[in-house]
């Protein structure tokens, strides 16, 4: 049997309590021989306050009361954990988490804090920090010695080490024991491999990731996830009404919605080994080869779009007041009116100018319903196969106080003139692009994977307050920095500028679900 220095770092010269002394011991490395283990070899037994685990040699308990246990363990299958007992030394048991993988058991002790002293020789270990204080020879030949044990995983019982502490390299979710043998009398770690959970850190729950979410989306869209604080992310999409634990995750960033159509449920959720999975983005579009058309051509309802009329039977109520007006640019006093969008709409709209906003209030408040929930009403007219639009974000709260944003998304290339024309079928997800009488319709339950939804800090079930922000289409208008992006970071065109009523002209709220009791 060949024995190397690091061998001595653990002692596999099994030795007895006063007998084996430096000679036998330079014998046996000389020889080459392994000595027998007699009854005073370390046994594999671990005594804690819930397991004890033994092996076929002889199990010798320590007569010491429950130890003081501190420090914490690593996450199963990552880092190297390290347990030091020094049971009569002081009767501690100290744990510590060494980060990624380890050259070696020295590399993961000093990894974890522990100063090793190694008076007998090189390459082994005489103490541990600075314990037992009368050093070499004590630690190696007359008083005792450390034990060195190990386990591959958080699974596997303690097994006494057949090779020193110099010996690697150890691998991520491997776990290294230390226990004093006081007398050559030894023992397992008294926190066992299976006690370990109860010393390890609770994972933090992960982010939830985020991405576009419209009613209808077009399938030439690739939808980007992110995750607060960055991290790996897995994505699946399946049938609107299929089991979601039937879905088959990939790990990506962004899914191209090329191939699928009609109603789709997209899942992502953190892919990141450091914390749990709590909960995950949950999101059903329809995808479509376009936005939703326009609503009339030739006379004719088109059944694609979702426009609301505002005649419709489906509408419960209106905007009855406003908590904010603030004009943008080139709109003319006559127009800065907010009782105007009141009720129904008319010939008398309030016009936000361009860059404007304005906040409305409801008598009672809006619910996340099944379908859609409110519909936005501006005075879009057709000019050919195109229409004037003039196009605003919608923001939603029910304190008046944080707003969460509707998602967007703009596929108009180009720039468009003042009183030029766009495709209704280019844009999702904001208000006035559709036609005069006909409300733009927003789905409440598009902005549950939002944070301030899940945190609590918007209601969907009580919308009291819905804001519509003016979109100029052309950037630094009326202000130089003014951007105004859909939710994929691309520039949103409409007729620019417009003036006298420039800007969103706002006809009305109509609200399509109450929240019960109202």
């Amino acid at each position: 049997m060949h024995v190397s220095s690091n061998t001595l770092s653990k002692p596999r010269l099994l030795r007895s309590r006063a007998a084996l002394a430096l000679p036998l011991a330079v014998a046996a490395l000389i020889l080459g021989a392994c000595v027998p283990p007699d009854p005073g070899t370390p046994t594999t037994s671990s005594t804690s306050t819930s397991s004890t685990s033994t092996s076929s040699t002889t199990s010798t308990t320590l007569p010491l009361g429950a130890p003081t246990v501190t420090g914490q363990a690593c996450q199963p299958g990552s880092g190297v954990t390290v347990v030091v007992d020094f049971t009569r030394l002081d009767n501690s048991v100290k744990i510590g988490c060494a980060p990624g993988a380890q050259a070696n058991g020295l590399a993961a002790l000093a990894a974890v804090g522990f100063a090793v002293g190694s008076q007998s020789g090189a390459g082994t270990v005489c103490t541990i920090d600075n314990r037992p204080t009368e050093g070499y020879p004590y630690c190696w030949l007359t008083g005792g010695y450390w034990g060195y044990w190990k386990s591959p995983n958080r699974s596997t019982p303690w097994d006494f080490s057949l090779v020193g502490a110099g010996d690697g390299p150890i691998a991520q979710g491997a776990v290294e024991g230390w226990s004093w043998a006081p007398n050559f009398d030894g023992v397992a770690p008294r926190v066992s491999v299976a006690d370990l959970a109860a010393h390890t850190p609770a994972l933090p729950v992960c982010a939830v990731p985020d991405a576009p979410v419209l009613s209808i989306i077009d399938d030439e869209e690739v939808l980007p996830f992110t995750i607060a604080g960055g991290g790996p992310i897995e994505v699946a999409a399946i049938a609107a009404g299929a089991d979601p634990s039937t879905a088959v995750y990939t790990q990506t960033s962004s899914l191209p919605l090329a191939g699928l159509s009609g109603p789709t449920r997209f899942l992502a959720r953190s892919a990141s080994a450091g914390c749990q999975v709590v909960d995950r983005f949950d999101a059903v579009m329809d995808v479509r080869s376009e936005y939703a058309p326009r609503v009339i051509t030739s006379g004719v309802q088109n059944p694609l779009s979702p426009a609301v009329s505002k005649d419709s039977s489906s509408i419960l109520g209106w905007a009855t007041g406003f908590s904010n007006y603030t004009p943008g640019a080139d709109v003319s006093a006559t127009y800065q009116v907010p009782s105007n969008a009141f009720g129904p709409p008319d010939s008398s709209p309030t016009v936000l100018g361009n860059g404007g906003h304005a906040t409305y209030t409801f008598a009672a408040p809006i619910a996340n319903g099944a379908g859609y929930d409110l519909a936005v009403y501006e005075n879009p007219f057709t000019s050919g196969a195109n229409d004037f639009l003039e196009l605003a974000y919608v923001e939603v709260s029910s304190n008046g106080v944080d707003f969460v944003r509707f998602d967007s998304a703009n596929r108009w290339p180009t720039p468009v003139a003042a009183f030029g024309t766009m495709s209704t079928a280019s844009v999702g997800g904001l208000a006035g692009k559709d036609l005069t009488n006909w409300g733009t319709p927003f789905d409440l339950e598009t902005l549950k994977n939002k944070a301030a939804v899940r945190n609590g800090t918007v209601d969907l079930s009580k919308i009291t307050h819905v804001r519509i922000v003016d979109i100029v289409g052309a950037n630094d208008y009326p202000n130089v920095g003014d951007r105004y992006l859909d939710s994929w970071g691309r520039q949103i065109f409409d007729a620019h500028k417009t003036t006298g009523s420039g800007g969103f002209d706002l006809m009305g709220i109509g609200v399509l679900h109450q929240a019960a009791g109202a």
